[in-house]
């Protein structure tokens, strides 16, 4: 059996997008924007500073398929028009 390429940080992302979609975590924009404004900015570095740009860049993502997706089928109403994690606008900053 061939062996597969080890995944990396490109495989990440995506699979990060759909993981919290579907975990629908509560208030997470408003966690998010708590530690961005609280933080101890020597503490976020390294592997704690990529982690949390990731979640951030999957709450953007989700925002940007909301607001541009047009609502057609059952399946994009509950994927892109519903407001997870507590935010009412479309831009979690």
């Amino acid at each position: 059996m061939p062996r597969r390429p080890a995944a990396g940080a490109d495989d990440f992302l995506p699979v990060l997008i759909y993981v919290v979609i579907h975990a629908n975590p509560p208030q997470l924009v408003s966690n998010l924007l708590y530690i961005e404004r609280f933080r101890m900015h020597s503490r976020m570095q390294s592997e704690s500073a990529y982690f949390f740009t990731q979640l951030v860049c999957v709450v953007q993502s989700y925002m940007r398929c909301a607001a541009a997706t047009p609502v057609t089928d059952t399946v994009t109403s509950a994927a892109c028009s519903k407001q997870p994690w507590g935010c009412t606008d479309t831009d979690p900053r």
